[in-house]
């Protein structure tokens, strides 16, 4: 968790209880708040579901609100850690865990106030460079159409986005 996110009460027992009744999964996935700088709730982000839903929205992105998640430590090393680029190393972690057919466990409880500011790599050209090459490489090693199709999603928005910008 970042310093600008705010935890929400009673999160560790939250988590701890989560953990216990989901049979220590490698994996626990939680939903969070959306706030901008003033503290005001901009949306949330609800946890996929299950794992089919979780697969369905990694093709074309990052599903999990990196700070709303608890990752056991085997797991975590068993999958080389963060290793991705600058940015999006959670992205990368979650296409590798699922590779890998980690345990994931998803819950609808909001554990944190997660802050949406200008100053994040979310939305930025080197953000969506990362998802897109991130999103090409599955496509390749799984041969997955799925995962090109999320590919080509990406690319083609972070076209569009660079069109507007010099457009500007």
């Amino acid at each position: 968790m970042d310093a600008y996110d705010i935890s929400l009460h009673d999160i560790l027992n939250i988590i701890k209880n989560f953990i216990i009744d989901n049979n220590y999964p490698d994996v626990g996935v939680f939903s969070a708040n959306l706030i901008n700088d003033n503290n005001e709730l901009i949306g949330i982000v609800n946890s996929p579901a299950d794992i089919d839903q979780f697969r369905k929205k990694l093709c074309f992105g990052n599903p999990i609100v990196h700070p709303a998640s608890c990752i056991r430590k085997k797991a975590l090393l068993n999958n080389r850690g963060y290793i991705g680029g600058l940015n999006c190393e959670d992205f990368d972690l979650w296409l590798r865990m699922d590779r890998s057919n980690c345990n994931f466990s998803f819950s609808n409880q909001v554990v944190l106030n997660y802050r949406i500011s200008e100053h994040q790599c979310a939305g930025s050209r080197i953000g969506y460079s990362d998802v897109t090459g991130f999103l090409l490489r599955e496509s390749l090693y799984r041969r997955s159409f799925k995962f090109f199709i999320g590919f080509t999603y990406m690319f083609l928005v972070f076209i569009y986005l660079n069109i507007k910008k010099s457009m500007k």
